[in-house]
């Protein structure tokens, strides 16, 4: 493998990443014709309290980075450890749950955006897109949170370390 830009090997930086534990979200969008579509994915953070904002890095050749800009919102589905099965469809591992099908893994409802929320996640937000950036093989996209689910009752997050999903006692356990 040849060195990226910042100077060292992608295969490294690779390793060195997933040793970085991360929650598993599900990212949702509508396409053009109202059709839903959405993503596994751990690049998701909170930015800012005051105005309720978050950012969620999407590879530029999913599904949901082609239609991100033309939907104006997308909404942000934080999984619990129960939900191994949503993360795994929307991170493409099942071959019969493709495109809208994929939203038969759990059951869904409309923010106030549009975006799909699934119902039982730790946490679902429906944000307006503020802002879309592109850089390099990814997009960073702005999230101004207009509606915020939060499940009541104790669950443990789902996570993604070293390249399986989990739950931090696993991640723990190395």
């Amino acid at each position: 493998m040849s060195p990226a830009e910042g100077g060292i090997d992608v295969e490294a930086f690779k390793r060195g990443m997933q040793t970085l534990a991360g929650h598993v979200t599900v990212l949702t969008a509508r396409d053009a014709d109202g059709s839903p579509v959405g993503i596994t994915a751990t690049a998701v953070c909170s930015l800012t309290a005051e105005p309720p904002s978050l950012l969620a890095s999407i590879n530029r050749s999913t599904w949901l980075g082609t239609v991100l800009d033309r939907s104006g919102s997308f909404g942000v589905n934080i999984l619990s450890h129960k939900q191994v099965r949503v993360a795994e469809v929307f991170a493409g591992m099942d071959p019969h749950l493709t495109g809208s099908r994929k939203f038969e893994a759990g059951s869904w409802t409309d923010g106030v955006n549009g975006s799909p929320l699934l119902d039982e996640a730790l946490a679902a937000f429906d944000c307006t897109l503020d802002q879309l950036v592109e850089r390099s093989t990814h997009l960073v996209a702005f999230g101004l949170i207009s509606e915020s689910r939060v499940s009541e009752g104790p669950a443990d997050p789902l996570i993604y370390h070293r390249r399986l999903f989990g739950t931090m006692a696993t991640a723990a356990a190395g």
